[in-house]
């Protein structure tokens, strides 16, 4: 998981660039090329990988993508398909950020999470116990603020991107802890409070306050900040509480 940080930018990119895809890691923040795929399925040309790590199609007549497609291969990504923005009126004139997407990518269950970042992993199912699984399900962990009583983040609004479940209801829910003054996070003895947030079609639920994350009773709803949780859970949709 050696990738470098973020290389220049997007006013990098000349007048001979068509359009140019950037993947970020979420835990590191830094651009990813190596051993993924990135197409744009409706265009004939393939994309040539420039110094800064993006994915660069050069200028060809009138093309321009409809859809970006990733390809994680062995990675641990899961695989990501976007259209792509509008294509400006005219292309040399356009400034670069209208020729740039910017993909962050969601982790899978198989990433190494060792760079501080606060993950639960674990399986979503309609019922805890022999249930079927719920795949392509919006996942988010979030903290809550002592001060003000609310969680960050909110509910996810549409053009976000955030980890889903997969084929087998597996996800990886992970944030890093940013709070500037007021919020005050509430941290107890390393643990922080949180809650995991499902996001299925316009419902949005989450684990109540109790969820026993930890084994320990008296941590009910909290897990070791900046850490991987050492036990995947299992979360059951008809126990979850709408919000």
């Amino acid at each position: 998981m050696n990738h470098p940080p973020f290389a220049g930018r997007p006013d990098v990119l000349d007048r001979r660039v068509l359009f140019a895809v950037e993947l970020v890691d979420p835990v590191t923040q830094s651009i990813v090329w190596q051993g993924v795929t990135v197409t744009a399925p409706d265009m004939q040309a393939k994309p040539i990988i420039s110094q800064s790590g993006r994915f660069v199609w050069l200028v060809d007549q009138d093309a321009w993508p409809a859809t970006i497609a990733v390809d994680p291969g062995l990675m641990p990504y899961a695989a990501h398909t976007q259209p792509a923005p509008p294509r400006p009126v005219d292309i040399l004139a356009a400034p670069p950020a209208q020729r740039l997407a910017r993909i962050l990518l969601r982790p899978t269950t198989a990433y190494p999470f060792d760079t501080g970042a606060t993950v639960v992993r674990g399986t979503l199912r309609e019922k805890v116990a022999n249930a079927a699984v719920v795949p392509d399900a919006i996942v988010q962990l979030a903290w809550h603020d002592a001060l003000s009583g609310d969680w960050t983040p909110g509910r996810p609004q549409a053009g976000e991107v955030w980890p889903r479940t997969d084929t087998k209801g597996e996800f990886a829910a992970l944030l890093q802890l940013n709070a500037p003054p007021p919020a005050d996070p509430d941290l107890v003895r390393g643990l922080l409070k949180v809650r995991v947030q499902v996001t299925r079609g316009p419902a949005t639920r989450a684990t109540p306050d109790t969820f026993p994350f930890l084994p320990n009773a008296a941590d009910a709803g909290r897990v070791p900040e900046g850490r991987l949780l050492p036990t995947d859970v299992t979360l059951g949709w008809n126990e979850l509480t709408p919000i």
